[in-house]
């Protein structure tokens, strides 16, 4: 389902500058790890499931950045959810590139595919410093076949990572370097929970402008002229591992993002009376 566009060619309730992004509703679980993550947020599972993933869910594990979570053709004794640091998936080519295919950020599990099999061509890396939890897959497997809500959580998160990279398919086909970065950067904002109420946004950018370019695929050096372009533009300020997003609404929309692949289905916004509207969806309203 799609959203109303405004003459800027964005969603009109995100054209506002008081869109706010619910990650998870309003919790009604005891707060834990898991429940600060993307497992909660599609509100399929029962407290009873609830508790059955936190019963084989180990112990918060600190992991170093550079730490390779996966190798390719490894086989897969444990699923990782990621609550702190960011990582990505990247395969290595034959001339030696290592394009990246996903990013990852807290909350999100990095290995889906492991629940089918085992073995993967890819690699999982730490881009910083965080923390893991791990799921036995064995034991994780079980549960989906015996509850429903545990198998529709992980089916929802591996069709969002599917729509991800169905919506990178296409900047990467279709839109020229700077719609590329600036999609991107609007996508983390989203995903990072940091839509606020206001046009300006500012986010922890732990991304190297290698890592950028591995990730929308252009060189490092044409990646440093288009991130300088959004800075002239006075659309984005940059420093030490940190983007200032001075005006989201038209960062949005020279990149033509619509955020609803992303299936956050508690975006709101705060209309002028102070009352909440939903501006996208529920998973397949």
């Amino acid at each position: 389902m799609s959203l109303p566009h405004n003459q800027k060619g964005i969603p009109e309730r995100l054209g506002s500058g008081t869109v706010r992004s619910l990650l998870h509703g309003e919790p009604h679980r005891e707060f834990s790890p898991l429940s600060n993550s993307l497992l909660a947020y599609p509100n399929y599972v029962s407290e009873a499931e609830w508790q059955a993933l936190n019963d084989i869910a180990k112990g918060e594990k600190a992991v170093e950045a550079g730490t390779e979570l996966h190798t390719p053709r490894s086989k897969e004794s444990d699923v990782h959810l990621l609550v702190k640091g960011w990582a990505c998936r990247a395969a290595t080519t034959e001339s030696g590139k290592q394009p990246i295919s996903t990013l990852y950020l807290p909350g999100d599990v990095i290995n889906l595919d492991a629940l089918i099999d085992q073995e993967s061509g890819d690699f999982v890396q730490m881009i910083t410093d965080g923390s893991i939890i791990s799921f036995p897959r064995a034991r994780l497997c079980a549960l989906k076949m015996q509850m429903p809500g545990i198998a529709n959580t992980f089916l929802w998160l591996s069709l969002v990572e599917n729509a991800r990279i169905s919506e990178w398919l296409k900047c990467l086909g279709a839109k020229p370097a700077l719609q590329r970065v600036a999609h991107l950067f609007c996508e983390i904002a989203i995903r990072l929970n940091a839509i606020k109420g206001d046009d300006v946004i500012e986010i922890k950018l732990p991304l190297t402008q290698v890592q950028i370019a591995d990730t929308i695929g252009i060189t490092q050096i044409h990646t440093n002229r288009t991130v300088s372009a959004l800075r002239e533009r006075g659309l984005i300020e940059t420093s030490y591992k940190t983007l200032l997003i001075r005006d989201f609404p038209e960062l949005c929309h020279i990149a033509e993002f619509d955020p609803s692949y992303l299936q956050r289905h508690e975006i709101r916004t705060l209309d002028g009376d102070g009352s909440a509207t939903t501006a996208i969806p529920s998973l397949g309203a």
